[in-house]
């Protein structure tokens, strides 16, 4: 086996590794944790307040979509130190007029998952997360976007769209991205190639 191609193996399983590691990066900031009882009671459900922890990603930065990449990736961990969620409802818009309060729901609700809620809003706000108590599928929530958690919001602001997430532990693995696949076809022949060397030597 040549030196330019082994150069070459090596190159190519150097960029994968940083595709995997460096394709998270998408919502920047730090997250931080709001899981006082006055912040946890914007959700209910079950007869009380149906979420256990939450967490909103600081700066504020009203830009940040509450899409997959960026849960899984908020705060350099993702939300609540989890990179595997996955869209459980999907996004919910709210009409104008229409995001001080409203309901939300699991339909096919899995007791074995664990379910957050994500709200956006617009300026002074960021994502925030609220995870939900298990056993609970339904109930009705009030805008987060307040002081407290965040700082230096006058009133309640609206909330623009919420979306449910969900990390299912007993799910199979998820199939392996294409770029994680080239990484492990980089790190395969790489071994062979040093195999075949080493039987040359």
């Amino acid at each position: 086996m040549s030196r330019r191609l082994l150069r070459t193996l090596l190159a190519a399983s150097a960029v994968a590794a940083f595709s995997l590691t460096g394709a998270s990066a998408f919502a920047a900031g730090t997250l931080v944790d709001c899981s006082s009882a006055t912040v946890l009671s914007h959700i209910q459900g079950g007869g009380g307040t149906a979420a256990n922890g939450c967490q909103y990603i600081d700066p504020p930065d009203n830009s940040t979509v509450a899409n997959l990449a960026n849960i899984n990736s908020a705060g350099g961990t993702g939300f609540f130190g989890f990179s595997d969620w996955t869209e459980a409802v999907a996004k919910q818009d709210l009409p104008d007029g229409a995001g001080q309060s409203g309901n939300w729901s699991i339909p096919s609700y899995d007791s074995t998952a664990t379910y957050m809620i994500v709200f956006k809003d617009g300026s002074l706000t960021n994502l925030i997360g609220f995870t939900l108590i298990s056993g609970i599928s339904s109930g009705t929530w009030t805008s987060p976007f307040t002081d407290p958690p965040f700082a230096g919001v006058s009133g309640t602001k609206d909330v623009s769209h919420f979306t449910i997430f969900k990390r299912a532990g007993d799910d199979p693995p998820p199939d392996v991205s294409e770029p994680a696949t080239l990484g492990l076809l980089g790190l395969g022949l790489l071994g062979i190639a040093i195999m075949r060397r080493r039987r040359s030597v």
